[in-house]
């Protein structure tokens, strides 16, 4: 192969190609020779074309040979240096068209001859890259099909792919398969992604409506309905439970005397006037109601003691006619302004009446006024749909604003009663030290510290005061803990162990008769 390149190049030194200057071109046709002259006015040299290509123009109908010259002068002419060859490979890819047009008797669509042409003009293409079957083949096709295919093939890296008559047949063979059928549904295919393009809009726009909803749902004060109130029969007395205090108020026609009783009750006068108003729309309705009785405050429903409360366990009230210790706080009677924040909540529908037991509504009603609407506020703020034991809730609430649930003195005191003299006189030294005060112990402490021997139960209480107890709030539970841990090792040390029994002084002697094994 090299020697014959070196023949050939020898050959043409030696027989170089006749240059024709461009003023000897005449025997071409007029149209040729003015295409000539546009390519001399835009960089093509007087001699770059030799006498041989001008004969094959000759030779080509006067259509065919402008196109040529057209197709050359389409292409960068400053970066071809054989440019009579180029225009060489453009004048054999027409004829061999000619030639398809004449065998087959179809010609290939001009814009898909046009393509082509761009491509031999710039390099990608040869003359001789596609054979003419192929091109007989793509010209069979719809003219809208033939250029898709096409403008695929156009579209790779060519000089990349080195049978390019192969690789545009495998292009004709699937759009043979699926081709037609992709071709016409593409515009049926382009609305349908349209369509749901506009679809994922519209559903991010509704999940941003419904979170900017939610957003304002979240901030927005909850507004409850005007507190109502039901009237007693004319026979009807004033009630008697300690969660209300009531007023006595003379009788009077219902409806004028309700904003006095209400705002003597300690009730706002702009919810007082509201109630005064909502009962004649009430009457209107057909609710059964007494025309002139004096009002009462709302009686609360007390209902059975339900099961106690695991974290901040609660007692029963003490018999009637026992009065508790003045040291373990006042009587339980709710203040009005709780009570009616509280009958707005059953109004409402927030809460049953019979969710929260009496012994949750004593502890309410020994916090003060403002406490117990903060109290009630924070109650409210929750979805209480979704809390299935609501006393329990309402006393956490509670023990953080406090620290701690309040007991029943009655049951601590006799709890306390029934325990051993030298026991006794260790709680009422720590009380008295004020790191403890006897309405942190429950009485379920206290009957747990029974149940152990005078010994243990000394080291509990020691355990007990001698650990940090700022950051407890349960301190019953603390103790609790420390009465299980000594039940455990009641059997005894381990053999070689030491007894676990520390000496129990609380700062000075103790008054029972106790030695330490340490001494």
């Amino acid at each position: 192969f090299f020697s014959k390149f070196i023949m050939k190049r020898s050959i043409e030194a030696e027989n170089p190609p006749l240059k024709v200057p461009r003023s000897d071109i005449t025997t071409c046709s007029p149209a040729v020779r003015l295409k000539l002259d546009e390519l001399y006015a835009i960089g093509l040299g007087n001699t770059e074309i030799d006498g041989k290509i001008i004969g094959e123009l000759e030779k080509l109908p006067e259509e065919a040979a402008v196109s040529c010259l057209d197709s050359l002068g389409k292409s960068d002419l400053q970066k071809i240096q054989n440019k009579s060859g180029f225009l060489k490979r453009i004048i054999d890819s027409h004829r061999q068209r000619l030639a398809t047009q004449q065998s087959t008797g179809q010609a290939i669509h001009p814009a898909i001859q046009a393509r082509m042409d761009d491509l031999m003009s710039k390099g990608l293409l040869a003359p001789g890259d596609i054979d003419q079957g192929i091109l007989d083949s793509l010209a069979g096709f719809a003219p809208d099909i033939g250029t898709q295919i096409f403008e695929i093939f156009a579209s790779k890296d060519l000089h990349q792919i080195h049978n390019k008559s192969g690789f545009l047949a495998g292009i004709m063979k699937r759009f043979r398969i699926a081709g037609p059928l992709a071709s016409q549904n593409a515009a049926e295919q382009q609305f349908v992604q349209q369509q749901q393009q506009l679809l994922q809009q519209e559903q991010i726009q509704l999940e941003q409506e419904h979170q900017r909803l939610q957003q304002q749902q979240f901030h927005q004060p909850m507004v409850y309905p005007p507190p109502t109130f039901p009237r007693p029969p004319a026979t009807a007395t004033a009630p008697t439970q300690p969660h209300v205090a009531a007023a006595a108020t003379p009788a009077t026609p219902a409806t004028s005397s309700i904003p006095a009783v209400l705002q003597a009750a300690g009730v706002p006068a702009q919810t007082a006037n509201t109630v005064a108003a909502l009962l004649p729309l009430l009457e209107a309705a057909g609710l059964p109601m007494a025309n002139a009785s004096p009002y009462a405050a709302p009686q609360l429903t007390i209902p059975e003691p339900q099961l106690g409360i695991e974290a901040a366990p609660t007692f029963p009230r003490p018999p009637q006619g026992k009065v508790p210790s003045e040291s373990y706080g006042p009587p339980s009677v709710m203040h009005a302004s709780v009570a009616a924040k509280l009958e707005t909540f059953y109004v409402a529908g927030l809460i049953g009446r019979d969710e929260l037991d009496h012994r949750i509504l004593d502890s309410l009603a020994q916090f003060d006024p403002h406490v117990g609407d903060q109290i009630l506020d924070k109650l409210a703020e929750t979805d209480l749909s979704t809390v299935h034991n609501k006393n329990g809730f309402l006393a956490g609430i509670m023990r953080r604003f406090r620290g701690y649930m309040p007991t029943d003195p009655a049951r601590n005191q006799q709890a306390a009663s029934q325990l051993p003299a030298s026991v006794q006189t260790a709680l009422e030294m720590m009380f008295a030290g004020g790191k403890v005060s006897k309405a942190d112990l429950d009485a379920r402490a206290l009957d747990q510290l029974k149940e152990l021997d005078e010994t243990q139960a000394l080291d509990a209480l020691q355990r007990f005061t001698a650990a940090d107890l700022t950051n407890i709030t349960n301190k019953s539970g603390f103790l609790v803990g420390i009465i299980k841990r000594n039940k455990a090792n009641s059997s005894g040390p381990a053999i070689g162990g030491i007894p676990a029994v520390p000496t129990y002084g609380f700062g000075e002697p103790g008054p029972y008769p106790y030695a330490s094994p340490y001494r």
